[in-house]
């Protein structure tokens, strides 16, 4: 039986974790945490959180992707990656106690006043952290057009992508960003043949979230 990008949730910001047709699965690799859309401001409030084996080298294939799930009048995207963070890097490792997190700070580039991430207190320590050091010009502004620089560069710029919107964890032969696994029909069913299967991606988790507001369109 197909498996739909998005499920069709009851209660508005409920997600639920599946697997999909037509990308092959695989275990040991989790989405543990997931704030996308925070109360307030984005760009140094969203976290991830992902478990893997402990102390382990995080494979450099290893991504977090944000698919495009919107409904809405008008949206030609359904179906493509709009991020992919690329977790590892050849050297860096899941902590000790088997998570790496992802937070950003940020400073910005006309006042020089930088805001730090809410998260630091509440990581273990045994936990690795990527800390990403965002330049902008208004870190209230969440949104992509207010950051200008990343370090380091793991394709995450502090504004993933809000609902409605599907997010894996895979592994993929190349970089699966701009990719789109849903082209003709765009009917919320991965298709049997494109980039997602000639990268050879896997599916380790996987999370959709839907946006109330997207109900009429994509039931109709």
């Amino acid at each position: 039986m197909k498996k739909l990008l998005l499920v069709l949730l009851l209660i508005s910001c409920t997600t639920l974790a599946q697997t999909f047709d037509n990308i092959p699965t695989g275990k040991g690799y989790y989405i543990n945490k997931l704030i996308v859309n925070p109360s307030g401001d984005d760009l140094t409030n969203e976290y991830i959180e992902i478990r893997g084996p402990k102390g382990a080298i995080i494979p450099s294939n290893l991504y977090l992707i944000s698919i495009e799930g919107d409904g809405e009048s008008g949206k030609t995207n359904m179906g493509k990656v709009d991020e992919a963070l690329q977790l590892g890097d050849g050297n860096r490792t899941f902590g000790t106690n088997g998570i790496v997190a992802v937070v950003c700070n940020y400073t910005d580039e006309n006042t020089n006043v930088k805001t730090n991430n809410p998260y630091s207190t509440f990581i273990s320590t045994d936990a690795t952290v990527i800390t990403i050091e965002l330049t902008g010009n208004d870190v209230t502004g969440s949104s992509s057009s207010n950051t200008s620089t990343k370090t380091p560069d793991i394709g995450y710029d502090g504004n993933f992508l809000d609902p409605s919107a599907t997010y894996m964890l895979i592994t993929s032969d190349a970089n699966p960003d701009a990719r789109n696994i849903d082209t003709s029909p765009q009917d919320g069913i991965i298709d049997a043949t494109g980039d997602h299967i000639t990268q050879n991606w896997v599916l380790y988790d996987s999370v959709s979230y839907l946006d109330d507001d997207d109900f009429d369109t994509v039931l109709s």
